[in-house]
């Protein structure tokens, strides 16, 4: 079973766009191709250091990967959401010596469980569906660019956030980083999109779908509990951040001919 559960239209390629941020020529769609739905194109290379906010503080850090959407539809009924995206994966990360995860902060006196490769891709791509960078995201702008409590506002999102133990949270729902990108840490630790060591795809993230326009199946969540009293807390919880982060770049907004009606970013 799938999280979203209805197809988006199709979308047939009719000009070339004159950059596509995934590090490789053959993330360029070709004339006349369609693409059914989304697609997400992947690329290895070395990432750089950058500015990443983790429960509020600003820090750097090298990500193991970023992602995030490179071409939007103008027209409903999928109006927002993406053609295509890319994932870039750090080099230094993904030729670890194990397949199966990538280590965090490997230099680093503090011991940490490995996280699952599997985690940080499905970051990744929920970013390229749009959670935390993208018009979707930032129709929701008026919250999200709130100067001291900045938080995404979705009804549907802010509902499974109560649901979760959210109730008694005393600030603006749902909760972000002020990169605006992710779920704040330490209040949604533990989720796929906020900090933590274990990765829970809660209500939260798929109902932020939700309010983006996706048709998604809430009963494909992972169970997950806001992490108690310190919920109520915004502190730095910096090692116990995932090290993903969303891509920086051109979006191209297209209408159903194919044409591009408007270039943004991130």
């Amino acid at each position: 079973m799938s999280i979203i559960r209805e197809d988006v239209p199709d979308y047939t390629v009719s000009q070339l766009f004159s950059r596509l941020d995934c590090g490789f020529a053959l993330s360029m769609p070709r004339i006349g191709e369609r693409i059914d739905d989304l697609r997400i194109y992947i690329n290895v290379e070395l990432l750089n250091v950058r500015e990443f906010y983790v429960g509020g503080v600003k820090d750097e850090y090298k990500p193991a990967a970023l992602g995030g959407p490179q071409v939007i539809r103008f027209d409903e009924p999928a109006a927002l959401l993406p053609v295509t995206g890319c994932i870039n994966f750090d080099r230094g990360w993904v030729d670890k010596p194990s397949a199966s995860y990538i280590d965090l902060f490997p230099l680093d006196p503090i011991p940490l469980d490995p996280m699952p490769l599997i985690a940080l891709t499905l970051h990744e791509m929920a970013h390229v569906l749009g959670i935390g960078v993208g018009t979707a995201w930032n129709s929701f702008g008026p919250a999200l660019n709130s100067s001291n409590d900045q938080h995404f506002n979705g009804p549907l999102a802010i509902a499974a956030f109560d649901a979760a133990g959210g109730q008694n949270y005393t600030g603006a729902k749902v909760p972000v980083e002020p990169d605006r990108a992710h779920w704040r840490a330490p209040v949604l630790s533990g989720e796929i999109m906020g900090g933590g060591r274990d990765r829970k795809v809660s209500a939260i993230t798929i109902q932020a779908l939700a309010d983006m326009g996706y048709v998604v199946d809430v009963g494909q969540a992972d169970p997950y509990t806001l992490p108690g009293a310190s919920a109520t807390k915004i502190v730095a919880f910096p090692y116990d951040w995932m090290c993903g982060g969303q891509m920086q770049g051109p979006v191209y907004m297209v209408d159903q001919q194919g044409r591009v009606i408007r270039t943004l970013s991130h």
